[in-house]
């Protein structure tokens, strides 16, 4: 009878589905500069930045302690799960 809580859950198994149903996310061209910031962030390390990207979603990724890799491997569900989090919530 809670309109946002059928919502909340709706959202929540179409996310679940997505991730079992899809296998892995496939990182873009440019995710490495967002893993790149964010292990400057990680290291409170800003030199040589030249502010290309906004420090927003690699702030995530330092919170998230991602293990920073190429962009041709598979993100963690380290990552994946505060997405969807963050995903449902907004």
């Amino acid at each position: 009878d809670n309109p946002v809580k059928t919502i909340v859950i709706v959202a929540v198994l179409i996310r679940i589905t997505i991730v079992f149903l899809y296998g892995q996310i496939t990182p873009y061209p440019d995710s490495e500069d967002y893993m790149s910031l964010g292990l400057r962030l990680l290291n409170f390390d800003l030199s040589g930045y030249g502010g290309e990207r906004s420090s927003g979603y690699p702030f995530l990724l330092a919170l998230c302690r991602l293990p920073f890799m190429s962009s041709h491997s598979i993100i963690p569900l380290g990552i994946l799960l505060p997405q969807l989090a963050i995903g449902v919530a907004t």
